[in-house]
């Protein structure tokens, strides 16, 4: 039984990784046809499958993957999946805490976590496991961040990220944790924020060159 089930209460830091996990993994050969994946994902209705070779995982294709590189580009359907694979595919441990788990997702900005046992596959987690237990999933407070178009949006959205940390940290008293994902939240702030400049300076100067030119082609 899970700790979710003892308690009725779900922590990131206690609960572990495997416990997201909601069935087998499903995988496909990287030799067989992206038509081939793309059916089996809609026969079982899932949104991933690793890619393997032999029994070695070497990568993912996702729906997003198989829309972005497949449909949007008219590839050939027949050619094989593992050309529009994501290598490199990342993975943690079953005895992983969810917050790791979490912290791995968030730092290289994927969606998907194959979750192994020593050489084994023993199942995917996604960001959307995540929802199941948290209301505010801290991944889609990060992308709003990284998605803002104002410093007003992003000051809105970092309080609300950290009053998410500070109930965290009531339930929990985890501080080394939190200080990874406060300094997550802080990279990503930060980020957002000099691009917002980049690009407003950049709208600024385009502004001031058309307005040069009238002024010439006027004189």
């Amino acid at each position: 039984m899970s700790t979710h089930d003892r308690t009725g209460g779900f922590s990131p830091f206690s609960n572990l990784v495997s416990e997201l996990i909601k069935g087998p993994v499903q995988f496909i050969h990287r030799e067989a046809s992206i038509e081939d994946a793309a059916q089996k994902m809609t026969a079982i209705d899932i949104d991933s499958l690793v890619i393997i070779e032999g029994k070695k995982p070497i990568g993912i294709v996702t729906q997003t993957d198989l829309v972005k590189r497949v449909l949007a580009v008219s590839k050939d359907a027949a050619l094989p999946v593992g050309q529009v694979m994501t290598p490199d595919l990342i993975t943690i441990e079953h005895n992983r805490s969810v917050f790791e788990g979490l912290m791995l997702m968030l730092s290289h900005k994927i969606t998907h976590l194959l979750v192994m046992e020593g050489e084994q596959m023993v199942g995917m987690v996604s960001d959307h496991d995540w929802l199941s237990f948290q209301e505010r999933h801290p991944v889609a407070l990060f992308r709003a961040i990284e998605e803002s178009k104002s410093v007003e949006t992003v000051a809105a959205l970092r309080k609300e990220a950290f009053g998410l940390v500070r109930l965290i940290f009531e339930e929990e008293g985890n501080a080394e944790s939190l200080t990874r994902l406060v300094t997550e939240i802080n990279d990503r702030v930060t980020k957002t924020i000099l691009k917002s400049a980049l690009w407003e300076m950049e709208k600024e100067g385009a502004w001031k060159s058309s307005g040069c030119l009238c002024l010439d082609s006027n004189g």
